[in-house]
């Protein structure tokens, strides 16, 4: 979407970028199917992010599997500077982020 800033990246089919998010040195699997207006108005409902990448969202040095949904303003950047960890919705091995494929990043999110 508008404002969008894209640096180094490889962005799979059906991906959505929200406005004002910088994703780099990122890979993007994107998304088996393209949410409908009623889709995103059901999961602004459910309070579920919409499939990929939230307004605001900062996002470097990753992988995203597919299907994955970013909230807003998310920072998935290895904050911590850890080479290997584990968490609920991500892990992170030799530095690089990796989001598993379904997975929801909740707004406000930092890794």
């Amino acid at each position: 979407e508008e404002g969008a800033d894209l640096n180094n990246c490889v962005i799979g089919v059906r991906s959505r970028i929200g406005r004002g998010a910088v994703v780099r040195n990122t890979i993007i699997l994107g998304a088996d199917r393209f949410e409908t207006g009623a889709d995103r108005g059901a999961n602004r409902a459910a309070g579920r992010p919409n499939l990929l990448i939230g307004e605001g969202s900062l996002i470097e040095g990753a992988i995203l599997d597919k299907e994955v949904r970013i909230g807003r303003n998310v920072r998935l950047v290895n904050k911590r500077g850890v080479m290997d960890d584990e968490g609920e919705n991500y892990v992170i091995r030799d530095g690089v982020v990796a989001i598993p494929r379904g997975t929801v990043i909740p707004d406000g999110t930092e890794i």
